[in-house]
Parts: C-alpha cells; structure tokens; sequence
C-alpha cells in the first residue's frame, strides 16, 4: 500500500500524568504515516484523488490542542480514530508522538508512543430460531450500525436453513453481512456478545436454539498478518511475497547454513494457521491453496469461484476502483501470479476442477454465489 508522511509536526500542548503538565503544557512532536492507494492520484493531478496532508497536519495539530489525556497511548488511539473517519481514502495509519520534554528526571532525547491502526472488513453470520426472528435480526444488525467504529456496507437475503446438530428445534432463520471495522477481532465478538445478550440469548445448550447469533466468518488479511505476527516479520513484506514462489535456498548469514526462502517459510507458516483455524471452529478461508491444505479434512466444501476475462477487468475497474495503465494485462498477469504460487506448492493444477467440490461463475452475482454455497454447505451435499 502506498504511503504518504508527515514527520516531526511540533505541536504545544497539555498532556500528560502530572497537574503541571495539563497547566503549564510542553511540546510534542507528532510523525504519521498515511495508508492510501495514490495511483488515481498520480494519473489525475488531482488532490481529490488523494489525501490532503496539510488539512491531515492541521486537524492533527487543532485535536491535540483542544483536548487533554493523561496517556500518549490515549491521545494517539483518538487522533488515529479521528483522522480515520475524517479521510474516507485513508486505509490505516501509524502515529508516532514524541514527548521529548517528558518529566522524568533523567537526560534523554525524548519518550515516544506508535501505534498502527486501521479500516479491516469482516464477514459477519446471523442467525436466530426463536420467537420473532427476524426482529431478533434486525435489531440485531441495527445495533452493529449503531456501534462506533463499525460500518455495514452490505447484507444477504435471509435464508431459511434446517438446525445443525441432535437438539430438536425450529429452523433457522439465516444470512451474512460485510461491515467494515476499526476493532480488533476480540473487540468485536465483544461486541457481538452484548448485542446477542440484548436479545435475552441463552447458551445452555451446545448447538441449541438462539434468540440471536452473531458469529465472524472472515477477518480481512487475518491469516497473513497472524504468520507475519508469528514469523516476526512486517506485515508489508508477508503481504508481498504471499503468492509468489520461492526461488530457491538462501543463506543464512547469521547461522552460516541454508534455510528455506521466506516465500516456502511463509507458505508453511500460513498451512499451519490455516489447520489451526479449521481445528478450532467452523470458518470461512480464503487462499489459493486451502483446498491442498486441507484435503484431509472432512467436512470441509472446497469452492471456486470463476469469471469471463472481461468480467474480471469490469469488476477491477468498476467495483475494486483500482486504476491500471492496460487491465487486461493486469488480470491476466495476477491469474499467472496466482497459478504458479499453487502450481509451484501443491501438487494440483491451478482451476483443474477435480480438486473442488462446487465452481461457480461470479457472473450469476455475489450475493447469488453467496447464496448458493451457503445452501449446499448447509445441506451437507458434498
């Protein structure tokens, strides 16, 4: 993702644990990096199609000023929400506020708190069979559009499925939302609870009936920044060499000895956290090779999902409002990207359809896929 930066915006301001400090005020020094694709702006010269980074270092600036927090983690945590929904085109950022007058009486150059946050788009499925079911979802959703940092951007058709499980009970009333969310995976189950909790649900028994349920089916890059975490390395350079396949051994200069390219070590790393997920709970994965990790796995549907050329370039264009010099070379050179990454790892064949159990062309509409895999998942045929 393409950045934009501001560094070491001095700001006099009044925070800090200390009376003297929220009175008397000192000096802070702000940096932050903007996450943005500027590409639409590069081509246009328009300053719509980007971020404008002086009203960014103003509003900055004004917030510090007009407020006061004891902790640099407060104040950057707020300034970082703040600007996130104020510039619609910003995607994440990382705020670094230094406080080189820090009162800690010992000389030092000065004290500083970073931190990274931003927009991370979930699925999210609900479910009720219980009294009014429907209303029990409405309110349901209507909460989620309700809760702060949270934006639903789209949601199915309720669909009418039969109960999983030996418990007798009515069956469900079903469906899938997308929301777009500044909380963390945990903040939002949280926050699922307190909604399912509003409706009076019950958990007694396992797989039993519901007033309301609110489950997370998919967490954005969740699985490549979870191998990122685990590998110790940054979440940008996983992200670059996700679908790319390795090149053969490098040497460890450190160890003197051969190790495994970050290309099979990140593969490996994202295999073991993909069983991980399918051990520990029903979810939906996305990833080029799930179908090979997971081939030993029972209960598990394996889709493909497929388009005419021209439909691919169409939805590029229109709906990811990416901006490509020659499109079709774009499309054609990810297919290529994508098939020698699943080549090269499994021992497959990039679309054969004998590794899948349903394909399905994306022409007939998202939500029309959407419902069709839900259907056949539920109804256990494959």
């Amino acid at each position: 993702m393409d950045k934009i930066e501001i560094r070491n915006l001095e700001i006099f301001a009044n925070h800090g644990v200390f009376p003297e400090e929220n009175v008397l005020g000192q000096k802070f020094v702000v940096s932050a990096t903007l996450y943005t694709d500027t590409r639409k702006a590069g081509l246009s010269d328009e300053l719509t199609a980007s971020i404008h980074y002086g009203e960014v270092s103003h509003m900055i600036t004004k917030f510090a000023k007009e407020h006061t927090y004891k902790l640099l983690e407060t104040l950057a945590k707020n300034l970082c929400q703040m600007l996130l929904h104020e510039f619609p085109l910003m995607n994440a950022i990382t705020l670094r506020i230094e406080k080189p007058w820090a009162p800690v009486g010992l000389p030092l150059d000065t004290v500083a708190v970073e931190i990274t946050r931003g927009w991370h788009t979930t699925y999210v499925a609900f479910g009720s069979n219980l009294g009014d079911k429907k209303k029990y979802i409405d309110d349901g959703i209507r909460g989620l559009r309700n809760t702060p940092d949270c934006e639903v951007e789209a949601v199915s058709e309720y669909l009418v499925t039969e109960p999983y499980g030996d418990v007798e009970q009515d069956e469900f009333l079903n469906g899938v939302l997308r929301l777009r969310t500044l909380l963390t995976p945990e903040e939002l189950l949280d926050r699922f609870h307190e909604l399912e909790a509003a409706a009076n649900r019950e958990r007694i028994i396992h797989w039993g009936p519901r007033t309301l349920d609110l489950d997370i089916l998919f967490y954005d890059n969740e699985i490549i920044d979870l191998a990122a975490k685990e590998m110790g390395f940054d979440v940008d350079v996983i992200r670059k060499v996700s679908e790319q396949k390795a090149s053969g051994f490098m040497y460890s200069l450190s160890s003197g000895t051969l190790s495994l390219p970050l290309n099979d070590q990140v593969y490996t790393m994202q295999s073991k956290i993909i069983r991980h997920l399918a051990n520990y709970d029903a979810c939906i994965i996305v990833s080029g090779c799930a179908d090979y990790i997971l081939e030993d796995y029972d209960n598990v549907l394996k889709v493909f999902i497929h388009a005419p050329l021209e439909s691919r370039i169409k939805r590029v264009k229109n709906e990811y409002k990416e901006v490509h010099d020659d499109y079709k070379k774009y499309v054609i050179k990810k297919d290529k990207t994508r098939s020698n990454y699943y080549n090269y790892y499994t021992t497959n064949k990039w679309g054969q359809l004998k590794n899948f159990d349903l394909t399905l062309n994306s022409d007939l509409g998202l939500d029309e896929v959407a419902n069709i895999i839900a259907n056949v998942y539920l109804k256990g045929n494959f």
